[in-house]
């Protein structure tokens, strides 16, 4: 994709639902993700457990585990954390090659971890923070702003977009009922934690189509997650950034785009 994006104009979107486990994605709720007919990787894991090393891993390519000594420090702090990001001990990343080569970087991130002060916005032309709220969340709807001014250029684009709509117990309305006790939320109706983060991924399935379907003709999109979350049998948030149970390190490869072939692979891989 990347050799094309030289040569001619290229679209590329490269979607991260954080905390995006593997089953999360299924007909019943991401109806149009699952109805592409795209390359899926059936067995794609993430070394990390948390968001900074799995966006590390997937935009650089690098194993999060070579730059272990600064990501998985005991009780590691955001202090810590930031620390890191300012050293910038990172590798380089996909945006700042592709920059290098003429090709318009752009990103809409959640903020948290992803914010500019943990260094994720080096190599982008444009990087927008937006702030998660209990509004209806502005960033769809500029980000497809964004893409049809960049479709006027008729240039090669790469266009990120990460949300944490899935992440822990997922999205929230200023109508919700639900309240914070301990680790557990509890809404009137009884839905579980499980639930509501299964309901949320429903709005990014929606979002993504949007977004994707803005950019016209000649385009790719690539979703993926930089981690999973863990649940007990019963629905209740058990959370991640520990150990890298099958359900926290499983996660959702999928390619779809002009010559991609549709095709299930089950060969082990990491993002």
């Amino acid at each position: 994709i990347i050799n094309r994006a030289v040569k001619q104009p290229i679209k590329v979107l490269l979607v991260s639902i954080d905390a995006c486990r593997f089953d999360n994605i299924s007909f019943q709720t991401t109806p149009w993700i699952s109805s592409l007919r795209a390359r899926r990787y059936l067995n794609c894991y993430s070394n990390a457990t948390w968001t900074i090393p799995g966006h590390v891993e997937m935009l650089s390519g690098e194993d999060a585990v070579k730059y272990s000594d600064i990501l998985f420090p005991d009780g590691c702090t955001g202090e810590e954390s930031l620390l890191w990001a300012r050293y910038n001990k990172k590798p380089d990343f996909i945006q700042e090659y592709l920059s290098k080569k003429g090709i318009i970087c752009c990103a809409f991130v959640g903020g948290g971890y992803m914010g500019e002060d943990f260094g994720f916005n080096k190599g982008f032309d444009v990087y927008i923070d937006y702030v998660d709220s209990v509004d209806k969340r502005p960033e769809r709807d500029d980000m497809i702003r964004l893409i049809k001014i960049l479709n006027k250029t008729k240039k090669s684009y790469f266009a990120f977009y990460h949300t944490y709509d899935v992440h822990g117990w997922g999205r929230f309305d200023k109508q919700d009922t639900t309240k914070l006790i301990g680790m557990e939320w509890r809404s009137k109706n009884g839905e579980t934690e499980r639930k509501r983060c299964l309901n949320s991924i429903v709005i990014v399935d929606e979002n993504v189509k949007n977004i994707y379907e803005s950019m016209g003709k000649n385009s790719y999109l690539i979703i993926t997650a930089d981690h999973g979350d863990e649940y007990t049998a019963d629905g209740k948030y058990i959370g991640h950034g520990g150990p890298q149970r099958e359900s926290v390190i499983h996660v959702p490869l999928i390619i779809y785009g002009p010559g991609i072939e549709h095709i299930n692979i089950s060969e082990k891989i990491y993002i």
